[in-house]
């Protein structure tokens, strides 16, 4: 009876043991560690992570938030060519990933003093994600700099009309729904030196007219949209490439 009741014992502790497992694994985006767009962290995987996967990974799990659509860039810096793997997952799905980066489809440069930078570019929607960076045995305890850069999702403007006015000029560009507003740039000097910028906020607002300035005059003007958006608390304003440069002469 006694043998029986110990092997009885036996199999509930592997049974309560499997289950243990189970519930870890399925629960690793508790170990999840919060990260700011934009900002650079040291990692380095060791076999002390807290989370090991079953395929004999060891990963670190991080969580950030998108604030709105836009580019996420995920980039590596290291004196190792070899790179973890890297899987995003959105947090309210985070059973199946929906993005795999591997040293496959990284773009890689490696400059002279022998440092390589990895980088993977993904379109991501507003929300927050939860990132596995895994760890293998050709990248562990290697040290490694990692950045998530943020670029928002939003278009140019090119300069649809210009003509002069009295004193000034008024100045027709691209409609950017997506965007916050436009600077306008001018200059009596064809490679900007000097220039001005105007700010018009709101992008509805596509005609601009500048006046104050010197008559039957030639100005160069040239138009880009920018977008604000909160990142971790702080607002940042990211600019678009200037337009074409048009001339105008006042009247």
């Amino acid at each position: 009876m006694k043998k029986i009741t110990g092997m009885l014992l036996a199999v509930l502790m592997i049974i309560l043991s499997l289950g243990t497992t189970t519930e870890v694994h399925a629960a690793w985006q508790n170990y999840a560690k919060t990260i700011k767009l934009n900002q650079a962290y040291s990692i380095k995987g060791t076999q002390e992570d807290p989370y090991f996967l079953s395929d004999g990974c060891y990963a670190d799990v991080y969580r950030f938030t998108v604030p709105a659509k836009g580019t996420v860039s995920f980039r590596l810096k290291s004196r190792s060519a070899d790179v973890p793997d890297f899987r995003l997952y959105k947090t309210s799905q985070p059973d199946d990933y929906l993005w795999f980066g591997w040293s496959g489809n990284r773009t890689k440069i490696s400059d002279v003093n022998g440092v390589f930078n990895s980088k993977w570019n993904i379109q991501l929607s507003k929300g927050s994600y939860y990132l596995q960076i895994l760890y293998g045995s050709q990248t562990m305890n290697t040290k490694y700099t990692f950045a998530a850069k943020y670029q928002p999702a939003f278009a140019k403007t090119g300069i649809t009309g210009i003509a002069g006015v009295a004193n000034g000029f008024k100045v027709r560009y691209k409609k950017s729904g997506s965007a916050t507003g436009y600077q306008i740039q001018y200059s009596t000097k064809k490679n900007m030196a000097n220039a001005k910028k105007v700010t018009v906020k709101g992008s509805s607002n596509t005609l601009k007219t500048i006046r104050g300035l010197s008559g039957k005059k030639t100005y160069y003007v040239r138009v880009r949209t920018y977008k604000k958006v909160k990142i971790s608390g702080k607002t940042k304003t990211f600019y678009k490439s200037w337009s074409a440069k048009k001339s105008v002469k006042t009247k």
